[in-house]
């Protein structure tokens, strides 16, 4: 035992942390796949990534200008509540892809596997150059 009152508390703190990291590494290695990137966060990092996510919000603010003139409040408000009902299904979809075939390709990868190995090379064309288009 040590002397301070509170040296005990870290010192589980710090061997929690350090199975919890170890765990995470275990179920990393299971999945076939070596850690490769540092998977911490830092505050630029989250701020790059909460910028990259609002993006969409700037650019379709020159498309509310069409949409009042040609449908009013109602009209923005409906687009709104659908085109976030669609987003949300492709977001679940790419988070399931990305989660059953982890790759740093992305898109073109999974256009390939998922389309087999007759289409495979084809659908990860257009797949890739729709994805450098948009």
């Amino acid at each position: 035992m040590s002397s301070k009152p509170g040296a005990e508390e870290k010192d589980i703190e710090q061997h929690t942390a350090e199975l919890s990291q170890s765990s995470f590494k275990i179920v990393l290695n299971t999945s076939g796949h070596a850690q490769e990137i540092d998977r911490t966060f830092k505050l630029l990092s989250v701020c790059a990534l909460a910028i990259t996510i609002d993006n969409g919000w700037i650019a379709g603010s020159g498309a509310l200008v069409v949409a009042l003139y040609n449908g009013g409040g109602p009209g923005v408000l409906y687009e709104l509540l659908f085109s976030t009902f669609f987003y949300l299904i492709i977001g679940t979809c790419t988070s399931e892809l990305a989660s059953a075939i982890p790759s740093s390709a992305g898109v073109y990868h999974w256009a390939a596997v998922t389309a087999g190995p007759k289409y495979g090379r084809i659908c990860s064309f257009y797949a890739g150059v729709w994805n450098m288009l948009a």
